[in-house]
């Protein structure tokens, strides 16, 4: 990987482009590839099953992605 590569990074971007924040940006991710989104929101969930290196990253641990949806729609 180019260094500064990441999904992070990416959506970052995205966001710039749109003009766009990170307040409505919901993070999901199950591995420590996913850490540089879990960085960049305060919406950011990873599950129980997952390695526990993962898990201090997200501000949410669920079981289920419904639960991911269930707070997004409140």
């Amino acid at each position: 990987m180019p260094k500064g590569c990441s999904k992070g990074n990416a959506i970052m971007r995205i966001l710039e482009d749109e003009d766009q924040g990170t307040d409505r940006l919901y993070a999901v991710g199950d591995s420590l590839n996913d850490i540089s989104m879990f960085n960049i929101t305060d919406n950011s969930y990873t599950f129980n099953q997952v390695e526990e290196i993962v898990k201090p990253y997200a501000n949410y641990i669920v079981d289920h992605v419904y639960e991911v949806v269930e707070d997004m729609l409140k």
